[in-house]
């Protein structure tokens, strides 16, 4: 089950890069995966310590990576956005910020598989981190431009969140936290990324088939300021879902 909240585990060590400059070679970097960004620097002790540190958050550009063979057996990693997207110039840093340049890493290792996993994990957790700060509660639309009759509740889980009594999210059956949680008109609750990506297969709810959409007289009445954040949040989570991720995987 893929948690909603939960970033994946951490993962570091070290890669090397294809670097463009006046000559295109390979240079080892100490690379760290966390809470769905990747950092990496020329050593370990750097990077530790924040000093030359090359940066991308996957929460604010949805990128994809790519696994394509190699001669020396390792797989090289391809990360790219996705068509239509950036790099973010403003809290990414490094050499390609601002464009579409690829980023290219190999392993040279056994560990090229788990690098290339994890990768998938923490850029499908920074497309979540991304949709939640996009996500507009008040006019509650979703990704599509429907209106959803929902509700931001609020919910007081034991802080152990694994416990038999811990509210569960309908639809990915992992504990309700702190993270945005809605409520539909039928009493189910879900975490706000699960039942956006439910409405782009469905309007009822999965559990008792009730409309978690409202009239369509509703949609079409948006005001411009609602249509702006619409077509922002589409935006920002076009692309596979976590699920889809996961299954290519």
């Amino acid at each position: 089950m893929c948690r909603a909240a939960a970033a994946p585990e951490p993962c570091a060590g070290l890669l090397w890069k294809l670097t463009h400059g006046r000559w295109i070679r390979w240079h080892s970097r100490y690379f760290a995966l966390e809470d769905g960004c990747l950092r990496w620097s020329t050593s370990r002790q750097e990077l530790e310590a924040n000093v030359n540190v090359s940066t991308i958050d996957f929460s604010l550009t949805l990128c994809r990576v790519k696994k394509t063979n190699s001669r020396v057996g390792s797989p090289h990693l391809i990360i790219r956005p996705r068509d239509g997207n950036l790099w973010s110039d403003e809290a990414d840093k490094q050499w390609g910020a601002g464009s579409a340049k690829k980023l290219c890493l190999d392993a040279r290792s056994d560990d090229g598989q788990l690098w290339y996993l994890r990768m998938q994990e923490h850029i499908a957790h920074g497309k979540r981190k991304g949709f939640s700060r996009s996500l507009d509660i008040q006019s509650c639309l979703s990704r599509t431009g429907k209106c959803l009759a929902l509700d931001r509740v609020a919910v007081n889980n034991p802080i152990d969140s694994d416990a038999d009594d811990a509210e569960e999210c309908v639809i990915c059956f992992d504990a309700l936290d702190d993270s945005t949680v809605q409520s539909s008109s039928c009493g189910h609750r879900f975490h706000a990324y699960c039942v956006h990506e439910w409405t782009l297969r469905s309007d009822l709810c999965p559990l008792c088939r009730g409309r978690l959409t409202c009239d369509s007289h509703h949609s079409k009445a948006l005001t411009p300021r609602q249509r702006r954040a619409s077509d922002g949040s589409r935006r920002l989570t076009f692309g596979a879902t976590a699920a889809e991720i996961t299954a290519a995987a």
